[in-house]
């Protein structure tokens, strides 16, 4: 899968991320750990999402979207 370039559309697939409960809970913890978490219990979270977070040109929010909400 391309990337997008846009930041709102690199904030949108990780609020995709976010709101995808295959992956189990994000509240309380960076998106970086959920991702971790869910491909260490053999989930397949989104390479996409892996590089996103991991890219130093990527300039995302590590923290969930429900992160100081809930």
């Amino acid at each position: 899968m391309v990337l997008p370039m846009n930041r709102d559309a690199n904030e949108e697939v990780l609020r995709q991320f976010d709101m995808n409960m295959m992956y189990g809970p994000c509240v309380g913890m960076k998106r970086i750990d959920r991702w971790n978490r869910a491909s260490s219990l053999g989930l397949s979270p989104p390479d996409d999402v892996y590089r996103l977070l991991t890219s130093a040109a990527s300039e995302v929010c590590a923290d969930s979207l429900w992160d100081a909400r809930v």
